[in-house]
């Protein structure tokens, strides 16, 4: 089993932010939190949970899933939380690519 990437942020913040922004856009796409549950293979209650706090949104993994299912711009996602000056544009690319790797060894 492969450890998954953890994507630090400046602000504690970050990951209920990210949550957030997912139940904004689950919201508007008329799906349920049980659909999304059911999609990403959790019971409902840890998928609210996750939601709510943001709990497991901060690993590369979990974030491109959800950019997926919701049909959410995968870079905004990441930058959730992250002030500009904070994730300058190498950072962002060292993400991206990191991103295409594990993606490439997951599927």
């Amino acid at each position: 089993m492969r450890a998954e990437k953890q994507i630090q942020y400046p602000d504690h913040r970050a990951p209920r932010m990210r949550g957030e922004m997912i139940r904004r856009h689950r919201t508007r796409k008329g799906y349920t939190q049980a659909h999304i549950a059911r999609l990403v293979g959790m019971d409902e209650s840890a998928y609210s949970k996750r939601e709510r706090t943001g709990t497991g949104l901060d690993s590369v993994e979990n974030l491109y899933e959800m950019a997926q299912i919701l049909d959410i711009d995968f870079v905004e996602l990441v930058r959730v939380g992250c002030p500009p000056s904070d994730l300058d544009h190498n950072a962002l690319l060292d993400t991206i690519i990191r991103t295409v790797e594990l993606l490439r060894d997951w599927h």
